[in-house]
């Protein structure tokens, strides 16, 4: 609880913050990993990694900003290829955050594979949080058949956040 509010002073300050801590070392609860699979499952239509992944990083962008789902203060930019898979990502986040393209408050870039990430920014206090997905992890999900998806989708939810992705803090531009 203090590492938190030391890495949220230091963010607020101007620095570079690489967040962990207690948000990312323990592993979710089976409730809270049910959680994350029912409502991707609701949003998405059916279970995946990519999907679970975007909900896991919204999840995280709402514990580290103190902002409430559908905050019009928050808003999420996920950077990735236009091609499905990557693109799940975008229902996960908006499944976990409340952010809608309807809303302007969830906006898709068209990158390169290689600058995989998404950008969260907390206009109430000044913050933005830069996901970088675990390159292994990225690696390992890719062009899975059906099966292998809802496998991989239990097996994801269930992971630490240290184990899914980094977040860096810092003031928003």
């Amino acid at each position: 609880m203090m590492r938190q509010r030391i890495m949220r002073c230091l963010a607020l300050v101007g620095g570079l913050s690489l967040l962990s801590g207690a948000g990312g070392q323990e592993a979710p609860t089976a409730r809270e990993v049910e959680t994350c699979l029912s409502r991707v499952l609701d949003y998405h239509g059916h279970l995946g990694p990519w999907a679970v992944i975007g909900y896991r990083v919204g999840e995280r962008a709402l514990r580290e900003s103190g902002l409430q789902r559908s905050s019009k203060d928050l808003i999420v930019v996920h950077r990735c290829p236009e091609a499905v898979q990557y693109t799940c990502m975008l229902d996960g986040l908006h499944a976990a955050t409340g952010a809608s393209i309807g809303k302007l408050t969830l906006k898709h870039e068209v990158v390169p594979a290689e600058q995989l990430g998404t950008v969260v920014v907390d206009r109430a206090h000044g913050r933005q949080y830069h996901f970088t997905i675990n390159p292994e992890l990225v690696s390992a999900i890719l062009n899975l058949d059906h099966e292998q998806q809802i496998s991989e989708a239990r097996r994801v939810a269930a992971l630490t956040d240290e184990k899914l992705f980094r977040v860096v803090a810092d003031p928003a531009k």
